[in-house]
């Protein structure tokens, strides 16, 4: 085969990242619209586990193709649907319809329609992860990195209220440094204008250097970001290998929570199938997102002789001002629940413990909970390791 057909067939591997082997596994609710950008209308997948008791964990799977190409239909993180995870699996602008940073900003978007649309789908707003793989896997990166920066936001779906920024990141043979990735060997000169990251860019690298580096996950690293895993083939001849050693030393050297997994032997994922879709490499995946993001508990668990009685509520008004009563009926023969209250970002503020095992008070009165600004919140109940969640909104 002439190098001209290497390049043409690695290249074509680099775009065509993932056959899926579970062809099986269809999706509860397909071709939800979570956006529409300039007549372009961005569908995501919904994969939800069963005999889990919600609210469930979210893990947001983005898929590669070079940023050109590739689709949301047979997520990689399939595996993770029979574990417990609830699995939303998302198209984006690619570099034909959009320019850098688009890809980037429906990414956030997703993330965001996820949070806002938590109620309506169970899931848990405070536990949601992003897994990516190739062109995903820098995308995934990238919402890792960039919280605050204001330039990355967008607006893509608005729900601006809500944060952007997952609770963990699983990134699989991502790019994360255009500056350098044309110095380490590969099949594919990345460095041209018609290469994925040329086309993704506008520009060659070396013509725009400026653009390259506002699209590399290692400028905005601060030591403030999500637990990362990272995996890379040692032999991957489409991404360099060097390129997660990099991204894996940098955030390591601030002080962040990451797991650098090589894959020894493994080229590109498309072509190392045995290797990606061994029991061992998405055990490793399974492991990182019931560390960061929570086991999901099984609904197995509470099959009881009790006849419990829930009953989640919030007084009037609502919006509340000062003092509000959060009810939760059950039995006062059984542990206490813990309430937990969390802001739109997902960050906790507030833990209160129900003295009578049935109410709870979030008191405005008080110093740390007058503080806490107009806004939407959503309390979390924890019951005995079963997880109740609703939304509430506090005015001024």
């Amino acid at each position: 085969m002439s190098k001209f057909m290497d390049k043409r067939h690695s290249l074509l591997i680099f775009c065509l990242c993932y056959i899926s082997l579970n062809a099986q596994l269809l999706p509860d609710l397909a071709d939800v619209e979570y956006a529409r950008v300039q007549g372009i209308s961005l569908k995501l997948d919904i994969y939800f586990p069963k005999g889990v008791t919600p609210p469930f964990p979210v893990v947001i799977f983005i898929h590669g193709g070079g940023w050109q190409g590739g689709d949301k239909a047979s997520p990689w993180g399939d595996f993770l649907v029979p574990e417990g995870f609830a699995l939303v699996s998302i198209n984006y602008r690619l570099s034909g319809q959009a320019k850098w940073p688009a890809h980037l900003l429906d990414c956030k978007g997703a993330v965001r329609w996820v949070r806002a649309n938590s109620s309506t789908y169970n899931f848990d707003p405070t536990r949601v992860g992003v897994f990516g793989s190739s062109a995903g896997g820098h995308l995934v990166a990238m919402l890792g990195v960039t919280t605050g920066i204001d330039s990355l936001e967008g607006n893509t779906g608005g729900n601006l209220q809500y944060s952007s920024t997952p609770q963990a990141v699983c990134d699989w043979v991502g790019p994360s440094n255009f500056l350098t990735i044309c110095d380490y060997p590969s099949s594919i000169n990345h460095c041209t204008s018609t290469s994925p990251e040329g086309n993704l860019l506008g520009c060659a690298i070396p013509t725009c250097p400026n653009r390259a580096r506002d699209a590399s996950p290692l400028t905005y690293i601060s030591g403030d970001e999500p637990p990362f895993l990272i995996m890379h083939g040692t032999e991957d001849m489409a991404v360099p290998y060097y390129q997660s050693v990099e991204l894996d030393s940098v955030l390591r050297v601030v002080g962040n929570d990451v797991t650098f997994k090589p894959v020894v032997g493994a080229d590109h994922p498309a072509t190392s199938l045995p290797y990606w879709t061994s029991d061992s490499v998405n055990q490793t995946v399974i492991q990182f997102f019931n560390r960061t993001l929570g086991k999901p508990v099984s609904a197995r668990l509470f099959q009881t002789e009790k006849n419990y009685s829930f009953n989640l509520g919030q007084n009037s008004p609502n919006p509340f001002f000062q003092e509000t009563l959060i009810p939760f009926m059950g039995w006062q023969e059984s542990a206490a629940p813990v309430l937990k209250i969390f802001n739109a970002e997902g960050k906790l503020v507030n833990k209160i413990m129900s003295p009578d095992r049935i109410n709870f008070y979030w008191d405005g009165r008080n110093n740390q909970d007058h503080q806490a600004p107009a806004g939407i919140y959503l309390y979390q109940i924890d019951f005995e390791g079963r997880l109740f969640m609703k939304k509430m909104i506090k005015s001024k």
